[in-house]
């Protein structure tokens, strides 16, 4: 069914919470250029809809990287900054970044180790990096049958898709 009038429309932000208005143009253009169904809605502004897309992005580059054979640095470099960035955003537990700091001992002298390792740290302060996250190590961290499924399929670090 093809809608012949637009309005723009008030929402709230999804994400953010800050109120944005769906164009009436944008509406337009999603629902007859892009063929969305009539029933899709816009849930984030502008900002937080960028920020998931390229979050989206990296999570895929980071899969994609995850399975190289053999990597090389770049691609190294290429998936630590994108465990930095998955961390930051809190899609990945912060015992990813031990894998980051790997990383900078096995590659100490690569031109980007400094700003990679600035960011590392900027990263580890707003996050919980201890052992099991809450920084008690003395008690065993309980592993779940997905959990077992994820690591066996390589996709260890992966957060579930809900």
């Amino acid at each position: 069914m093809l809608n012949t009038h637009y309005y723009d429309i008030q929402r709230k932000c999804r994400d953010c919470g800050r109120l944005f208005i769906f164009f009436a143009e944008e509406q337009r253009y999603w629902y007859e250029e892009l063929q969305f169904p009539v029933d899709a809605d816009c849930v984030r502004c502008h900002p937080c809809r960028q920020r998931h897309q390229a979050l989206n992005a990296t999570r895929r580059s980071y899969e994609t990287l995850l399975h190289v054979e053999s990597p090389g640095v770049e691609e190294l470099l290429e998936l630590t900054l994108a465990r930095l960035d998955l961390v930051e955003a809190g899609l990945f537990h912060p015992r990813q970044l031990e894998r980051v700091r790997a990383f900078l001992r096995q590659h100490p002298d690569h031109e980007r180790s400094p700003a990679i390792r600035a960011r590392l740290e900027a990263v580890s302060r707003t996050t919980k990096a201890g052992p099991n996250a809450d920084g008690d190590d003395s008690s065993p961290s309980v592993v779940s049958a997905e959990s077992c499924d994820r690591r066996r399929d390589g996709l260890d670090g992966l957060a579930p898709i809900a």
